[in-house]
């Protein structure tokens, strides 16, 4: 089964992706494949062209085996997505492929894929003003990713709180109120949000919720939330913050 996830920003996808891979990893044995952007088993944003340089990452992607092998040679942008597209479409492995799409070579990677796999999904988030938020406070800290140094700075933070940029905060609520609505025209298997997915606590409730066969899977909890609940008391103008928000939805945002 190979699974294609169009994801948002600070939407749970990390937490999807990853027990996704261990509902596959329980359904039907997986060989060990090469650990690409440190999430175990995953394909998780192989066409976001920012990620180190201004290339994919410093080396072509080839087959090897049953594993993917990072090959350390120059690579050029336009080849490479097809030669990453043909791979991800030939692989006979089971899959899980998570994409954001905010780059050229994203959004062709999805509308490549997404009928060449058996499950695709959107993911996003109901509460936009939490969505934005968390962007602005990662985008502050340069902290995405869920761990030790994450739960240290949130403790600084709380005892020490800082002020967002206003306008890098309605920056971010643009972005997901243009992503939204190119969500919105895509027709996956479902969409699914981030509100929804914090209250899968058990393998039935998840299956349930993504349509999938039910298996009794272990299932990771520990990068649900992140930030969580903490954001309002690391932010100094936290209210102000949210009356923003309030005239920008006024104003037609979502």
């Amino acid at each position: 089964m190979k699974i294609l996830l169009n994801v948002l920003p600070r939407t749970g996808s990390k937490w999807l992706n990853l027990n996704l891979f261990n509902y596959l990893e329980q359904t039907i044995r997986i060989p060990p494949m090469h650990e690409i952007y440190g999430i175990k088993n995953t394909i998780s944003d192989w066409f976001n062209y920012k990620k180190q340089t201004e290339l994919f990452i410093n080396g072509e992607i080839i087959m090897n085996g049953d594993n993917f092998k990072v090959l350390h040679n120059p690579i050029n942008n336009d080849e490479e997505c097809v030669k990453r597209l043909g791979l991800l479409k030939d692989c006979k492995l089971p899959l899980t492929i998570k994409e954001h799409p905010h780059n050229w070579y994203s959004l062709i990677a999805i509308e490549e894929l997404k009928n060449n796999v058996d499950r695709y999904y959107t993911l996003r988030r109901k509460d936009t003003f939490e969505q934005g938020l968390s962007m602005s406070v990662c985008s502050y800290t340069n902290l995405w990713q869920p761990g030790l140094e994450q739960l240290i700075t949130i403790k600084k933070s709380i005892k020490s709180p800082f002020e967002l940029d206003e306008k890098v905060f309605l920056q971010h609520l643009e972005m997901i109120t243009l992503s939204n609505n190119y969500l919105d025209n895509q027709n996956p298997t479902k969409h699914l949000y981030f509100e929804d997915l914090i209250l899968m606590d058990n393998p039935d409730l998840f299956c349930e919720y993504l349509g999938l066969p039910k298996v009794d899977f272990r299932m990771n909890y520990d990068s649900r939330l992140e930030y969580g609940t903490a954001k309002k008391e690391m932010i100094t103008n936290y209210d102000r913050l949210r009356e923003l928000y309030q005239d920008y939805k006024r104003n037609g945002g979502r």
